[in-house]
């Protein structure tokens, strides 16, 4: 792999091939560019991970210009998205994860929470109203787009600047744990369905929102409530587990296609046994940590057809489950998704590895440079192997 990989490296110190495969495959629209999952970004991720891996800083300087290139392009607009995939919560997040411990991007990183302060009111503001809005948008509330994803980018620059990197940066954390516990409770306590409400998925769903508001606990950002609310959403997932064709798994949704399901990080058990062992970790539940990495171990007692895996990528393919099954420790299908990864290098593939994903006309194949879907992504797992060297996988594992 050591070939492959300098020559994808080789290919991406050049922005402009970069930019025309993001264009080719995403279009041309500048958000592309700058979005965490398909653009610059999510490379920057990349090449900061091989700095520390190597300690070569010619990866450092190729990150930064990766880094320099996306806020050259936001600068007219520097809060047009607050998404954490696909706007400046994600290149806040990248550029915390890629500042060498809070050395560097303090300028920046101000200046964009500045923007963030201009808006906060009136995003919290119409969040409160939408909550009460029976069509209950995913994109107002998940990981991916909505409140979950930005409380995840603002605990991740606490961790890594302090609290001191803005004045008002404890409160927005303060206020967005609040209303994230309160959309848990709404599923939990009230019963609220659809939508966000019935999906379980980590990228688009409850089980997403759980996840922050224990880490937010686990940081101190908590509510006399938040506990319970906990102790809550453990019992909810490990009720929500089906038994079916001999093994056990959590749906993707909880509606009347229970038994749709996929295992991946984005959605399906995967993912969910993540956020299950982060929250039984807190409540000191052994129980529950045990039942989660079962729940882990159960992908590999389904078929191939079953699992609906056959992507090396990260988003829902092998590369998100090699990674949640490093953080549990299962090291049985650490291995086996590894080597899976491995096994899937496409010699006629502009960089190393293709996005396959099912379609109703047969399959779609994606050659992709980007994060989620594409061989950065592969690549970062692939580094990842034997150790973490930044803490890159906290925008999909945040714990």
């Amino acid at each position: 792999m050591e070939k492959e990989f300098m020559d994808f490296i080789e290919k991406v110190s050049n922005i402009e091939i970069s930019k025309k495969n993001i264009e080719f495959n995403y279009g041309e629209e500048t958000i592309y560019k700058v979005s965490v999952a398909t653009g610059y970004p999510g490379i920057a991720l990349l090449l900061y991970e091989t700095y520390k891996y190597t300690n070569d800083i010619k990866y450092y300087k190729l990150c930064n210009e990766y880094l320099s290139e996306t806020i050259d392009i936001i600068q007219a607009n520097p809060m047009y998205s607050t998404s954490l995939f696909s706007g400046t919560m994600g290149i806040l997040f990248v550029l915390a994860t890629c500042s060498d411990g809070g050395s560097n991007y303090r300028n920046i990183t101000t200046q964009l929470l500045n923007a963030y302060d201009v808006i906060f009111d009136e995003i919290y503001s119409i969040l409160n109203k939408q909550v009460y809005n029976i069509t209950k948008s995913k994109e107002n509330f998940d990981l991916v787009n909505g409140v979950c994803g930005s409380l995840v980018c603002l605990l991740h620059i606490s961790d890594v600047y302090g609290s001191e990197i803005h004045a008002n940066l404890n409160t927005w954390i303060e206020k967005l744990t609040i209303f994230v516990e309160s959309l848990i409770n709404n599923k939990l306590i009230y019963k609220v369905k659809g939508g966000f409400f019935s999906d379980l998925g980590v990228s688009h769903g409850i089980s997403g929102a759980i996840n922050v508001l224990n880490a937010s606990y686990n940081r101190g950002f908590m509510s006399t409530t938040a506990l319970n609310t906990l102790k809550q959403s453990r019992d909810f997932l490990i009720e929500s587990i089906i038994f079916h064709r001999n093994s056990c798994f959590i749906p993707n949704t909880l509606d009347d296609n229970m038994l749709n399901h996929r295992d991946a990080w984005c959605y399906g058990t995967p993912g969910v046994s993540f956020v299950l062992n982060n929250i039984s970790r807190t409540l000191y539940d052994e129980k529950a940590i045990s039942i989660s990495k079962f729940l882990s171990k159960e992908t590999l007692r389904r078929t191939k057809e079953e699992r609906k895996l056959i992507s090396p990528t990260f988003c829902h393919g092998y590369s998100g489950i090699a990674i949640i099954n490093k953080i549990l420790k299962n090291e049985e299908l650490e291995k086996y998704f590894y080597n899976e990864i491995i096994k899937s290098k496409n010699s006629y593939a502009e960089f190393i590895f293709r996005d396959i994903e099912h379609q109703d006309n047969g399959y779609e194949h994606k050659d992709s440079v980007s994060l989620l879907e594409g061989s950065s992504g592969v690549l970062l797992t692939l580094l990842s192997r034997n150790k973490f060297h930044s803490l890159w996988y906290k925008l999909f594992c945040f714990i």
